[in-house]
């Protein structure tokens, strides 16, 4: 899903690179979970702030904000600078994805060259956020709906008991369907991954 928010962004606005966060429970900070066109691939967690760098101002204000140059421009704080800088980022675009009244995640793209994203563009992934929360919330819900629900599972679990075999054999049997692929939607459909 994280996948194809990142190809939507990316290719309704021409980027070169995408990325999606999202909220950490109980926070107000978000943390990038899925990056696209990055030239380095990061181990460590990426964790935006409210008020630093452009996604921590658009926490802030729950306003899309766009740069064409990320270095030079006064109102972001310098904070992510070096992610920026390491990635050759220089136009930057970040954008809300709204859960009702709360902000779930952003959206950023990104470019190397100083090409501005546009009033077209902004309106453009602005949409698509929202049609991507309001997908999202008829989906998952929020954060606690999710924990909520995990209990019926857990109870489930607890009431039809697996043996520990039939368990290892449900494993193999997944492990051989994907042949250490990383399935995706398709693939997860087509084959019965799940």
């Amino acid at each position: 899903v994280l996948r194809r928010i990142a190809e939507a962004g990316r290719d309704l606005c021409g980027a070169e690179v995408a990325a999606v966060a999202l909220r950490e429970p109980d926070s107000e900070a978000v943390v990038l979970r899925y990056r696209l066109g990055a030239r380095h691939e990061r181990r460590e967690e990426i964790r935006v702030e409210p008020g630093k760098g452009i996604g921590g101002q658009v926490l802030v204000t729950g306003r899309p904000l766009r740069t064409d140059d990320y270095a030079e421009n006064s109102r972001i704080t310098p904070d992510y600078l070096d992610l920026a800088r390491a990635e050759g980022l220089r136009a930057l675009m970040a954008v809300p994805i709204r859960s009702e009244d709360s902000i779930e995640g952003l959206l950023y793209l990104g470019n190397r060259v100083v090409r501005p994203f546009t009033d077209r563009d902004e309106g453009i992934i602005l949409r698509k956020a929202t049609r991507l929360s309001s997908n999202g919330r008829c989906a998952f819900g929020k954060y606690a709906g999710r924990r909520s629900g995990r209990a019926g599972f857990v109870k489930f679990l607890e009431d039809h008991p697996l043996r520990p075999e039939m368990f290892l054999r449900f494993i193999d049997h997944i492990a051989r369907l994907m042949q250490a692929e990383e399935p995706d939607e398709k693939d997860v459909l087509e084959n019965g991954f799940f």
